[in-house]
């Protein structure tokens, strides 16, 4: 097979020694061609690498869209250091693997000690495929009540968003493709009760979605109106990011520690701590040692912190163009997952 690629720019990783190539669209694009399908070569017209996610040393995670002359499928690879954890990861995925269309659902590639799962098979998400077929009786058993109760009318479900092994975002319609709501599921581990009470406080207060079912690993969210402040037209952004500021500093205003059940549970805000923010310069240094002197010397300069006097503030922890919506003159916000206690800059910098 033809190993030509892209050049990364990083520094060798003798633990992940295939990164450069599960990076690489073209190299990616042929492997699956070839591998993927069930029944022999299998039909891509484009392949698209839409996440992925590096520890130095450790693993590699990489969601490739494949586009085909008549669909799209996510598919998500990871990449272990040892084969025996790829081949057990392997064995473990395909004893519960769901079933898809002309394609193998999980794929283990022992030369590159790498497994493929085709969503909806996912490694750490589970009940993916009985949500994408909403009127399957799997569907009603993963929401507990009947979906009549739920989201009346819901018959189809469209992909909105997905991070491999933590949360996928579906957009519920009806036969007409009417919008009815928005269904995250999540991984274990994430106490979905309480981030759905901290939806509610704050939609008490700003726009933002109301919460219309809470399940063991999901919920379902109202549908708002709207485009992302990411989808405006460029006269319109002006006024937009006027709006939200206003929004996000009512959002600050927010008694966050102590004055609202859903909030209080907000945990702190630490991915902008000092200690974790001089970890990740460091990281830079050891995967791209050609800017090491940059990012030390920006080390350096971050480890006093940020300045004193700063009281924390119930924050957005996401703050970015498409978690805003746009409708008239009014702003929303939406996805509240990440929030935590801190300092106001953070949701500013993140903008």
């Amino acid at each position: 097979m033809n190993q030509t690629m892209i050049s990364t720019g990083f520094a060798p990783d003798s633990a992940l020694a295939g990164r450069d190539l599960l990076l690489d669209e073209g190299w990616v694009h042929q492997r699956l061609a070839e591998r993927l399908g069930l029944n022999g070569p299998f039909d891509i017209e484009a392949c698209t690498r839409v996440r992925a996610k590096y520890r130095i040393g450790e693993s590699l995670r990489a969601t490739y869209r494949l586009d085909t002359p008549t669909s799209t499928q996510l598919v998500t690879a990871r990449m272990f250091t040892a084969p025996a954890t790829a081949a057990g990861a392997y064995t473990k995925a395909r004893g519960s693997a769901v079933p898809v269309p002309r394609l193998h659902p999980v794929l283990l590639d022992r030369p590159y000690d790498t497994v493929w799962w085709a969503l909806p098979n996912d490694r750490r998400l589970r009940n993916a495929a009985a949500l994408l077929a909403p009127e399957s009786e799997a569907a009603t058993a993963v929401i507990q009540l009947p979906l009549a109760s739920a989201l009346p009318g819901w018959s189809r479900s469209h992909i909105a968003e997905y991070s491999a092994e933590r949360c996928l975002t579906l957009r519920a319609t009806d036969r007409a493709d009417t919008t009815l709501g928005y269904v995250k599921l999540f991984a274990p581990g994430v106490h979905v009760q309480a981030l759905a009470r901290r939806y509610e406080q704050v939609a008490r207060t700003l726009p933002c979605p109301r919460v219309l079912y809470v399940g063991r690993d999901l919920f379902i969210q109202e549908p708002l109106p709207g485009l992302t402040l990411a989808q405006i037209e460029p006269d319109q952004e002006e006024a937009a990011l006027g709006e939200l500021g206003r929004v996000i500093a009512r959002l600050h205003s927010m008694d966050g520690m102590d004055g609202m059940e859903g909030v209080a549970a907000t945990p702190a805000f630490r991915r902008l701590e000092v200690e974790r923010v001089v970890h990740s310069v460091e990281l830079v240094a050891l995967a791209r040692p050609d800017v090491a002197p940059l990012t030390r010397h920006l080390a350096r300069r971050l480890r006093p912190g940020p300045p004193a006097g700063q009281a924390p503030v119930l924050l957005h922890g996401d703050c970015h163009p498409k978690n805003a919506l746009v409708h008239g003159s009014g702003v929303a916000l939406i996805d509240l997952d990440q929030a935590g206690i801190g300092p106001a800059a953070a949701d500013l910098a993140s903008m």
